[in-house]
């Protein structure tokens, strides 16, 4: 009987994991698609780990694109929140964590 609840709930760690790296996928898929449309972008030409800097990204653009984070994942980032993490994958962890936060 304890085998059994061992396999089911290492089930639904796994179960748990897959969904956390599918909302995270998601998220990092949204913020691509955000400065890709906001920078005039090709998607060969968007590195997720180079700055947003690099791409000539200012802070009014940034607004927007916080703004429409916010509104997707029905959160409340400033601009000032987002700063600190200047890359697509660093923003995406952020994003990720604050949203488990929100859940958990």
């Amino acid at each position: 009987m304890r085998y059994f609840r061992y396999i089911k709930k290492s089930y639904l760690k796994f179960r748990k994991r897959d969904a956390d790296m599918e909302k995270f996928e998601e998220i990092k898929d949204f913020l691509s698609r955000e400065i890709l449309t906001a920078m005039y972008m090709t998607t060969d030409e968007l590195d997720q780990d180079a700055l947003f800097s690099s791409y000539g990204l200012e802070s009014t653009t940034l607004t927007k694109i916080v703004m429409n984070i916010n509104k997707r994942f029905l959160i409340n980032l400033s601009v000032q929140d987002i700063l600190p993490y200047q890359s697509v994958n660093k923003a995406a962890k952020f994003i990720h964590s604050i949203l488990e936060g929100k859940i958990s």
